[in-house]
């Protein structure tokens, strides 16, 4: 697997890295087994970029990962988020999931979205120095390690980002050598400019996906002049490339995208994960993978031919307004 640089710090990220959320379900005995055979698998590959969170199946991610490498420390990158937790009624519901979660299957196929909003209300947001330290301690302990490579707010709030005061605490954790480089997971593209104005940045995570084009060129641009490095999330536009949208404009552009990838002969979600690794300014492209075939088959896009300039230019052109 390619390693590139890290904006300006001196990490050496594989271009793919494993988003590590699908590790932090509810876990039984066979699932654990196939979520440690995924991580093993992944480093055996090259992939040596694991993005996790506290917050991920309530710490699960975070120790399926200090278990799997705790002999590899070495060869694993460790990037964690934190700043969510979860509400007194979530904390209650998070105890009961494994006797609810034949329940929530059925739920979840019934009410779509609803249930997605419910889960959303069970979540609260803290950044403050007191409950960031003691995140950075629980991680540091759930992944066996003693210093943390990336640590990052999760998805704050503009308002966080506006007062600034938060990232004096990142600089005060990177002091105590408890975390090595510090950023920013990004809701928007706005909140991710706010960032440019603190020094001692080095890392933003946000969302792109050839569905996600708009202003990323701008942010691309600027991080690069900064040395920032920027890891992009949800390549796959967190499943719509591959379903029909009821939005005329983007439907036409998913058909243009499928016509693409026949007339390239590359299977969709090869292209969609070969452009965003492809673009100037990206160091690492994050994809989740439950199996070690689903793990192959995005470590395999990423090993067969690049895309041309001609063709990163037509799909950068391709947008919703143009087809409209």
């Amino acid at each position: 697997m390619r390693q590139t640089s890290f904006g300006k710090t001196d990490i050496a990220a594989s271009v793919l890295g494993l988003g590590c959320s699908c590790l932090g379900g509810n876990l039984q005995k066979g699932d654990r087994q196939q979520a440690m055979r995924t991580l093993q698998a992944a480093l055996e590959a090259g992939i040596n970029f694991y993005d996790t969170a506290d917050s991920y199946g309530q710490g699960q991610s975070e120790r399926l990962l200090g278990q799997a490498f705790k002999a590899q420390r070495d060869r694993v990158i460790f990037a964690t988020k934190a700043g969510y937790q979860l509400s007194s009624a979530g904390s209650v519901l998070a105890k009961a999931k494994p006797l609810l979660k034949p329940l929530v299957r059925v739920l979840k196929a019934r009410q779509g979205g609803s249930l997605d909003k419910a889960r959303g209300s069970m979540l609260r947001q803290d950044f403050s120095k007191p409950y960031l330290v003691k995140s950075v301690e629980g991680s540091l302990q759930r992944l066996q390690t003693d210093y943390l490579d990336i640590f990052q707010l999760h998805s704050p709030p503009t308002e966080v980002l506006r007062q600034g005061d938060v990232f004096e605490t990142l600089a005060d954790l990177k002091q105590q050598g408890k975390i090595r480089y510090y950023g920013v997971s990004c809701e928007t593209l706005t909140d991710a400019h706010l960032c440019f104005n603190y020094a001692g940045l080095s890392v933003l995570q946000v969302e792109i996906s050839l569905l996600s084009q708009d202003g990323i060129q701008d942010l691309l641009s600027m991080a690069q002049e900064q040395g920032i490095a920027i890891v992009a999330r949800q390549p796959f536009a967190s499943g719509r490339l591959f379903r029909s949208s009821d939005q005329p404009a983007e439907q036409a552009v998913l058909e243009h995208y499928q016509r693409l990838a026949q007339q390239w002969d590359r299977p969709l979600a090869h292209l969609a994960l070969q452009f965003v690794a492809q673009l100037e300014g990206v160091s690492v492209v994050i994809a989740g993978a439950n199996t070690p075939a689903h793990l192959a088959d995005n470590v395999h896009a990423l090993q067969g031919e690049s895309l041309t300039p001609e063709q990163m230019t037509q799909l950068t052109q391709t947008q919703p307004a143009s087809l409209s």
